[in-house]
């Protein structure tokens, strides 16, 4: 509960060197993910919309205020904040973040494995909208270059097309 009335309930994103783990449910969009396509449908806006609309589905606004994202930065994670940042456009004016020291061990609330389960769909929903979009666009996606981004240029450690890492 905020000072002015305001009711929100965080959506926990651990930032890690490996990517953005949505937490309790332990979830990663790898680096590899949120380096790509930072548009609206990439994974990581995507599993966001997903959690607000399980969130607000299962419990009610009322209940439990708007969700909004979290971001838990330790001091190896900055570069993953800020491709977790360019990924969050949507969320703009409703997202926090908390520097934390990198020994510190945090506790969350018990994970949701029907969420879990939604989130693992919504990143791989995500992943294969993106590459239709390459292959629709590939002047906008650094297509036959071995990488793409939705502003063209390439991403940090040169993250190939398709090259996933696997989910949970």
């Amino acid at each position: 509960q905020g000072p002015y009335g305001t009711k929100r309930y965080p959506v926990y994103l651990e930032c890690t060197p490996q990517g953005v783990v949505i937490q309790p449910e332990g979830v990663l969009v790898p680096l590899d993910d949120l380096s790509r396509l930072s548009g609206p449908g990439n994974p990581l806006d995507a599993c966001l919309r997903t959690v607000r609309e399980y969130l607000v589905s299962t419990a009610g606004r009322e209940l439990r205020g708007d969700p909004y994202p979290l971001l838990v930065v330790r001091p190896d994670s900055v570069v993953t904040y800020g491709f977790a940042r360019r990924a969050m456009k949507s969320w703009e004016d409703a997202f926090g973040y908390e520097l934390i020291d990198s020994d510190i061990k945090l506790t969350y609330p018990a994970a949701d494995q029907m969420l879990a389960r939604q989130l693992e769909q919504t990143i791989r929903d995500a992943r294969q909208r993106q590459l239709l979009l390459a292959a629709a666009m590939p002047s906008q996606f650094g297509a036959g270059q071995g990488t793409w981004r939705g502003d063209g240029a390439s991403p940090a450690g040169g993250a190939a097309a398709g090259n996933h890492q696997p989910i949970g």
